[in-house]
C-alpha cells in the first residue's frame, strides 16, 4: 500500500491554507472545537486520527477512479479521495456533512441514511472502475454489507473497516462454525484483496476494541437464486444442509439429488460449504426446480 508521502502531492498539494487534514490529531481537535462536535456513541462515532493509516485505506481502494464513501465522518478519507477522482459521500449527520464540505472540497456530500438512499443511483454516473469505501458503524455493519452485496453489480471494489470481532465472523472460512448466511454471501460476492489490522489507539475517542480493514474486489454479484438458497440453508444452523433445504420448500428427492451431485455429504452443514459448491448447488437446484 502507498504511504502518505506518495499521496501528498496528489491529494493535498493544491489545497488552500484553510484546508485541514482531519486525520491529523491537531487538525482533528481544531475541527471538533470550531464546529462544537462531540462523538455520538449511539452512532458509533470514533474519529480516525492517523494520517498514514488514512493513506493506506485510500491506497487499498485503487485502481478505482471514482468513489462512494458511506459515513465519511469529518472527512479523513474523503479529503484524500478527492485528489484521485470523483467522490460522493453519504453522511447521516448534517453537522458532519458541513465539515466534510470543508475538508473534502469537490466531493458531492449527500445528507441521508445509507440504509435508505438509492446507492445504485449515486453510483451510476461515476466513472469506472468504482469503489465503495466505509468505516462501518458496529450496529449497522451487517445491514450495510447486505446492501453492498445487493448493488455489487454497480461497483468494482470495496474497502470496509469494522470491529475485528465482527470481521472474524463475517469473513469466516468454510468449515468455521462462525460462518453464517452473510459470511457465505460475502464469500460469493467478493474476493478479499488484503486485510489490515487497526489498533484502537488510532481513534478519538478510543473504542474498547480493535478494528480491521478489508480490501475487496467484486467477484460475482449474487443472483436471487443464490440468495434464496443461502437463506434456506442457514435457516437452522444446527441442522444439516439437506434438512434446511427441505424445510425451505425444496422437495426432499430434489434436494438430496442436488446435494449428492454437488459432491456434498447429506450430513453436511451450511457453514461447511465452499463458494464453488454453493454455485454448483444453486445451479443444480435451479435446473430441477424450473
Amino acid at each position: 500500500m502507498r504511504r502518505r508521502s506518495s499521496l501528498d502531492a496528489e491529494t493535498f498539494g493544491s489545497t488552500s491554507s484553510d484546508r485541514l487534514d482531519p486525520a491529523e490529531p491537531e487538525s482533528l481537535r481544531r475541527l471538533l472545537r470550531e464546529y462544537g462536535i462531540e462523538a455520538k456513541q449511539g452512532r458509533g462515532q470514533h474519529w480516525l486520527c492517523n494520517p498514514a493509516l488514512a493513506d493506506d485505506i485510500v491506497a487499498s481502494a485503487l485502481p478505482a477512479r471514482s468513489f462512494l464513501e458511506i459515513g465519511p465522518g469529518l472527512g479523513p478519507i474523503s479529503s484524500r479521495l478527492v485528489g484521485l477522482g470523483p467522490v460522493v459521500a453519504v453522511e447521516v449527520d448534517p453537522e458532519l456533512a458541513q465539515v466534510v464540505r470543508r475538508t473534502a472540497p469537490g466531493a458531492e456530500v449527500v445528507v441521508g441514511d445509507a440504509l435508505e438512499v438509492d446507492l445504485r443511483t449515486l453510483l451510476a454516473p461515476l466513472p469506472l472502475p468504482r469503489a465503495v469505501v466505509s468505516n462501518l458503524p458496529y450496529n449497522l455493519t451487517t445491514r450495510l454489507l447486505e446492501r453492498f452485496c445487493a448493488v455489487s453489480d454497480a461497483f468494482d471494489f470495496a474497502v470496509v473497516m469494522m470491529q475485528r470481532e465482527a470481521g472474524s465472523r463475517l469473513f469466516a472460512k468454510p468449515g468455521q462454525s462462525a460462518r453464517g448466511y452473510l459470511a457465505a454471501l460475502l464469500d460469493i460476492t467478493f474476493t478479499v484483496r488484503g486485510t489490515t489490522r487497526v489498533g484502537r489507539s488510532n481513534f478519538v475517542p478510543q473504542p474498547t476494541v480493535d478494528s480491521v480493514v478489508y480490501a475487496l474486489a467484486v467477484e460475482l454479484p449474487p443472483t436471487p437464486d443464490i440468495q434464496t438458497l443461502l437463506k434456506a440453508a442457514f435457516l437452522h444452523p444446527r441442522r444439516t444442509l439437506l434438512s434446511n433445504l427441505v424445510t425451505g420448500g425444496v422437495p426432499r428427492a430434489d434436494a438430496l439429488d442436488a446435494v449428492n451431485e454437488t459432491g456434498l455429504s447429506p450430513t453436511a452443514r451450511a457453514h461447511q460449504v465452499s463458494r464453488s459448491d454453493w454455485l454448483q448447488l444453486a445451479g443444480r437446484l435451479h435446473t430441477r426446480m424450473s
